[in-house]
């Protein structure tokens, strides 16, 4: 972050709001796509959702690391047939990655996940105390 006198008009981000943007900041790849997510907050856990059509329940890798969650999933390569011609090729994605930074009041030991009919739903439980997990895996039911 740059040092400055701040003059009328000049457009400086608050610390906080820069290290969001670089958490957030998608930096995948050309092979990697990032799927996309809703997140919604109740008043006693914190639902996300991310759509995976297509995808083996076994292939989702989800990992939790300092208030970031963390979305891996590897996919089998589909090969063509010799013979076979492409007369339209749009995608091809052999691995999907997400990264999520989530609030402090999570209580990332009590995480749930699973995943039915494309969806991926995760739920993370509020907490009033500070977390003291800084790595957790989820399995996916």
């Amino acid at each position: 972050m740059k040092e400055s006198a701040i003059y009328p008009g000049e457009y400086i981000l608050l610390p906080e709001l820069e290290v969001f943007l670089l958490d957030t900041k998608p930096a995948a790849p050309a092979n990697m796509a990032i799927p996309p997510v809703n997140m919604t907050e109740t008043e006693d856990c914190f639902n996300i959702e991310i759509s995976l059509p297509g995808v083996k329940r076994e292939d989702i890798f989800i990992h939790m690391h300092n208030n970031t969650l963390l979305l891996f999933v590897l996919k089998e390569k589909i090969t063509k047939e010799k013979n076979e011609k492409s007369r339209m090729h749009e995608f091809e994605s052999n691995a999907l990655k997400r990264h999520i930074p989530l609030p402090s009041n999570v209580d990332p030991g009590f995480m749930s996940a699973e995943y039915k009919q494309g969806i991926l739903q995760i739920y993370i439980p509020k907490t009033t105390q500070q977390s003291t997990d800084k790595d957790i895996q989820v399995i996916v039911y």
